[in-house]
């Protein structure tokens, strides 16, 4: 049954006979029958359209025309042509959150919508994939479930709540903070940080996940631990975000990102406040502030002609807008010095857009409601132009183009002109990757493809910048050769460099401390001369090549920089973005760091 059947925003139905999304209930039975939803879809698009398929291949579809027959409808009253919806006005459903200005932002990733197509068009053809894709490779196991009988009086029945997980629980480590004082008996090891497993009971909010790092904290005498803040690192890729009370959703989005929780993830607790954590890293050079990727698209007026709007994604979000060649750019979601602010407003009536070359936007213009959209920062420019059109309501909005001028067709006047921003993304840390192909051929790389290209990806570790290492660091080049990437000490690599890179020393070991799990210790490298460089599981004979020990859980921890020029600087980026997507990392900022 769709129960959202009757939508204000598609002229009191939905988009189209076939469409089977939004509001959607199913006995288990039938859930089962068609096993669940496919979990290959990925971005914007597909999922729902492939659920219809699903319930057409098992016999499922129980509605007819409604509501698009018309008169003398062969198929009207006749099942199979769509799912079962509502009689006529028991599916109301608004619209009014399901524009782009205010619906949740998607993912517009273009080659996962490629692929969703892809899929799609496989399942229109009764491919059996549905088979095995679902609710039968779906694995989690139940944390906990709570039963909740508020409502059991009106509505009949409790509402039952499961917590479920990952199937492979992530293992991430908390570490003290270099601003915790520790006892006598524990005053080196707390400089240098230490690690934990989580263990299976994972923490999926910010109060539990600071119940659980305060109880190893009391053995530093680290009181700050019980309101911590958290670093969230992917140490694939050398990137972190900081956990905040205000989005505690990104502890589950960090938990899904993982490839390999055991080796990918850390967690590390800091006393200090969020504001304090950005700074320190700021003034270590090693705060990235990602642009946000955004565009223009166009969708048909009732009347004719084109109406504009803006995306804040490198394409169009759909909902019957259509994108534009290279009608994309980059700005900031946040003021900086030299570029201009660019708003944008929304008629929710004939949903059209107002752009102004303003932080806000009049709230009433040309005798129409205009709802903010949202506010970027660019260069002025003449890439793109923003022109306006005073007519009557319905086409009274702003256009946008590719061109130094709106002004001419379709009675616009031209407003202003804006460009893009360049980002500068040289960063101090680096995180190298491994990987080993065909006939032993190796790869080393900054750009976290080492799992690409018919390569396997054998590890990552973190490292600095050659030009930026310090004084007790140990220096090491990489040079290409027939055999692929080989590792030597710096200076050592010829006309065939490619890029240095500096290790830490490795701390020694602690016997006072737990034992770090095996996913916190660092990886043992094992660079020969003659092959390939790749990773041993505990040093022994290298073949007369070199030993490296890349940096543990808890020297990751340790490089935390204290701010005011305290510290070594830190062996991982902290990523702070104005404008989050769904997922942990967004495309935009693992493209820059790319």
């Amino acid at each position: 049954m769709q129960l959202s059947s009757e939508i204000d925003r598609f002229n009191g139905k939905v988009p189209y006979l076939e469409s089977a999304g939004g509001i959607v209930g199913m006995s288990p039975e039938h859930w089962r029958k068609i096993n669940g939803f496919g979990n290959n879809y990925f971005g914007w698009g597909g999922e729902d359209d492939e659920l219809f398929h699903r319930l057409r291949i098992n016999s499922l579809l129980r509605g007819d025309c409604y509501p698009f027959c018309t008169a003398g409808d062969k198929r009207q009253g006749k099942p199979g042509y769509s799912i079962k919806r509502p009689s006529k006005g028991h599916g109301v459903f608004s619209g009014k959150y399901m524009h782009s200005a205010n619906h949740t932002k998607r993912i517009t990733d273009s080659k996962a919508y490629e692929r969703n197509l892809k899929q799609l068009e496989e399942i229109r053809r009764d491919h059996p994939r549905w088979r095995a894709d679902g609710l039968q490779d779906l694995a989690f196991r139940i944390l906990s479930t709570s039963v909740d009988t508020t409502d059991s009086a009106t509505h009949a029945s409790p509402t039952t709540t499961s917590r479920p997980a990952a199937a492979a629980p992530p293992s991430t480590c908390e570490a003290s903070s270099s601003r915790c004082q520790p006892t006598s008996a524990h005053r080196g090891a707390a400089a240098r940080g230490s690690s934990r497993r989580l263990g299976d009971a994972t923490p999926w909010d910010v109060a539990s996940l600071r119940q659980r790092a305060a109880q190893p904290a009391r053995l530093w005498d680290c009181p700050g631990a019980a309101g911590a803040s958290f670093l969230l690192l992917d140490r694939r890729r050398g990137l972190a975000k900081v956990l905040a009370d205000a989005s505690p959703r990104l502890l589950v989005v960090f938990f899904r990102s993982l490839v390999d929780p055991a080796a990918d993830g850390l967690i590390i607790a800091d006393p200090r406040p969020v504001g304090d954590l950005l700074r320190a890293f700021e003034e270590a050079a090693a705060l990235f502030r990602p642009a946000v990727a955004y565009s223009f698209c166009t969708a048909r007026v009732k009347t004719g002609g084109l109406k504009y709007g803006v995306y804040q994604s490198a394409a169009c979000g759909g909902d019957g807008w259509d994108s534009v060649d290279r009608a994309s750019w980059l700005a900031f979601a946040t003021p900086r010095p030299g570029l201009i602010p660019v708003t944008w407003c929304v008629n929710e009536k004939y949903w059209t857009q107002h752009i102004v070359q303003a932080e806000r936007c009049p709230e009433r213009w040309q005798d129409l409601d205009w709802k903010y959209g949202g506010t970027f920062w660019a260069r002025a420019g003449e890439r793109f132009c923003v022109g306006v059109r005073q007519a009557i309501p319905e086409l009274s909005f702003s256009k946008l183009g590719i061109a130094s001028s709106c002004a001419g067709s379709g009675g616009f006047s031209h407003a202003f002109g804006f460009d893009g921003v360049r980002e500068e993304t040289s960063l101090v840390p680096v995180s190298v990757c491994l990987g080993r192909g065909a006939k032993n051929r190796s790869r080393v790389s900054l750009n976290n493809n080492c799992g690409e290209d018919g390569f396997e990806h054998t590890g990552s570790f973190a490292a600095r910048v050659g030009a930026r290492a310090l004084g007790s660091d140990e220096v090491f080049c990489v040079a290409s050769g027939a055999s692929g990437d080989a590792i030597f000490p710096a200076g050592g690599c010829g006309e065939q460099w490619r890029f240095d890179f500096a290790l830490p020393p490795a701390a020694p070991a602690d016997a006072e401390l737990p034992r770090e799990p095996a996913s916190a210790q660092g990886i043992t490298v094992c660079a020969a001369p003659h092959g390939p460089a790749f990773v041993s599981g505990g040093g022994g004979d290298c073949e007369g090549g070199l030993l490296l020990r890349t940096p543990s859980a808890a020297a990751l921890a340790a490089s935390v920089p204290r701010g005011r020029g305290g510290g070594e600087g830190p062996l991982f980026v902290l990523v702070e973005e104005a404008a989050p997507c769904a997922s942990f990392l967004c495309p935009g900022v693992l493209q820059s760091r790319a």
